[in-house]
């Protein structure tokens, strides 16, 4: 490795403190014993040098909180670019390189933060999740009627097939990688649980018709807006996916709703397509 190669890789990652990388083209470092005093921890890259960091007590603390904000808006930055190439490609056909051509970043800082393409698509599962379940918190508070909060909550997942590159892509992965189970989240059970909460809310409220039953309305609702998107991306053509989920609520409002209010919650959906990527 060349020490232009090294220079950059010592600028962009970080080596050890004190140490320069003209020191580590000549061959002056010794990882192997570090001074006494000091903590290292060395990591292959994949790059042809030690990447290097200082835990010690003599490490300023300065220098500590830099470095791990740089190493997190590495990560980050890596996380959205996978996430683009993933919406676009889907897991199988998604190439590292691919993800790196869209990055600021080196290699060697891919292997550092994602040991593999399938752990970087988990983290990218992981950020998703967080991120649905974040955008469909507001649905959930009781001063909003719940049968208009179970429209608004499947439109968020059509802003974040056009709007958000994280949400789109967990939503193609977990379909596409099939064995997956989070240690913390799932998707999709998050996004059934909410529409049957939702749904026991509208019962209560008496805009669901009395006789429906909560829980198997809420898997419904997850298996149409699901089956819409997969729908879409198999077509290459995400932009319908408004259109497709204001059609499928137009043919369920007669049959979950009272008669009187299918009308209101139909002009509901059509005042909510407008906003959708605004």
């Amino acid at each position: 490795m060349d020490s232009a190669s090294v220079a950059d890789a010592f600028r962009r990652l970080g080596g050890p403190p004190g140490v320069s990388a003209a020191a580590h083209v000549a061959g002056r470092v010794d990882y192997a014993r570090p001074p006494v005093g000091w903590e290292y921890h060395a990591k292959n890259l994949n790059i042809g040098y030690a990447h290097v960091v200082q835990c010690g007590s003599r490490y300023p603390k300065g220098m500590r909180m830099a470095t791990q904000k740089r190493a997190e808006v590495t990560r980050r930055v890596l996380l959205h670019a996978a996430a683009e190439v993933f919406t676009r490609r889907g897991y199988a056909d998604t190439k590292l390189n691919e993800i790196l051509t869209l990055s600021p970043a080196t290699k060697g800082a891919l292997y550092f933060h994602y040991g593999s393409k399938e752990e970087l698509a988990r983290a990218v599962i992981e950020e998703g999740t967080q991120r649905f379940t974040l955008a469909c918190t507001p649905y959930l508070h009781h001063h909003t009627p719940a049968f208009e909060a179970m429209i608004g909550v499947s439109f968020v997942t059509v802003d974040a097939a056009l709007n958000d590159a994280v949400m789109g892509a967990t939503f193609r992965l977990i379909t596409e990688m099939g064995d997956y189970r989070s240690s913390e989240t799932d998707t999709f059970a998050t996004w059934i649980s909410t529409y049957q909460l939702l749904a026991r809310r509208a019962v209560d409220e008496g805009d669901m018709l009395a006789d429906t039953d909560p829980d198997s309305v809420g898997q419904l609702l997850v298996e149409i807006f699901a089956g819409a998107r997969l729908l879409a991306t198999a077509t290459d053509n995400p932009a319908t996916l408004p259109t497709r989920t204001a059609l499928a609520w137009d043919l369920l409002l007669p049959v979950l709703v009272t008669t009187p209010k299918v009308d209101y919650f139909r002009q509901f959906v059509v005042r909510r397509l407008p906003t959708v990527g605004g």
